[in-house]
């Protein structure tokens, strides 16, 4: 049993009838690196879902990082998830540990379905020039919730566009981010709405997700690994019913949060 604080631990087992043992209680506190680092030094992976992780996340990786601890994480935050390859690299590679970041909706399905389609296209001895996604939200007749962390970590990423421009700026001069091998004309920048074919009937427009982030980050790492691998342009979409409510909601929310998340009075405000 693992928490940060051991009395309310061992009060919560005895509460279930449960007698812990001294030995069986590990206190991890994130404001306590020392206490994060024994955890990790106990176990041989570390499955992190606490968020905002450019809050609580980067004692973990630093911890398993130098304790040789593997990591994963469901982290949809492109700021942090490449702040800790830029500082965390040598350290893990050093000791032995392997860092994954964005395991769950951010961004598996994505990140596997541009591969597994680059490798199909590959194999039957085609050349990858583009790979395009649309994300289409099903739910039932009782709707759908999102988790505030999620939404919090929405909030300061939409702030924090400069912060991620400088990173990858660092990962460039490092030799980390390299020049991809790719061929043929760029896909088509979509600065707004727009409709296609492939999605009939849908409102279509850039996905603010990790997705687009996630996809291009193991691109580079295959390139790191393999000089020779065939690289692709690659974008990401939501689509959404095509109606009017949609297009007035997208204008005048997401313009709205768009403007408020620049300044820290604004993403106070949206996260009160």
């Amino acid at each position: 049993m693992a928490g940060r604080n051991s009395e309310r631990i061992i009060k919560e087992v005895q509460a279930r009838g449960g007698a812990p043992h001294k030995d069986q209680i590990v206190v991890a506190d994130v404001s306590d690196s020392e206490s994060i680092k024994k955890m990790a030094q106990r176990t041989r992976l570390v499955m992190n879902c606490v968020g905002p992780y450019r809050h609580f996340g980067e004692a973990v990786v630093s911890a398993c990082a130098e304790v040789g601890t593997d990591y994963m994480d469901l982290c949809g935050e492109p700021e942090f998830i490449e702040k800790m390859q830029l500082k965390y690299t040598e350290t893990a590679k050093s000791s032995g540990a392997i860092v994954m970041n964005a395991c769950a909706f951010d961004s598996v399905p994505a990140d596997l379905g541009f591969q597994l389609m680059r490798d199909r296209l590959a194999r039957d001895g085609g050349v990858p020039v583009s790979i395009e996604s649309f994300l289409r939200n099903l739910y039932g007749p009782k709707g759908y919730v999102g988790h505030y962390a999620t939404y919090e970590c929405a909030v300061y990423g939409m702030g924090s566009v400069g912060e991620l421009r400088a990173v990858r700026k660092s990962l460039q001069s490092q030799g980390m981010k390299p020049k991809l091998n790719r061929v043929g004309p760029a896909l088509k920048h979509h600065p707004g709405f727009f409709q296609d074919d492939r999605v009939p009937g849908m409102l279509c427009m850039n996905f603010l997700g990790s997705d687009r982030s996630v996809v291009q980050r193991t691109q580079d790492m295959q390139t790191l690994a393999d000089s020779t691998y065939q690289g692709f342009y690659h974008n990401c979409y939501l689509a959404v019913q095509n109606t009017l409510t949609n297009k007035l909601a997208f204008i005048i929310f997401g313009g709205l949060v768009n403007f408020l998340c620049k300044y820290t009075w604004g993403r106070d405000l949206l996260l009160k």
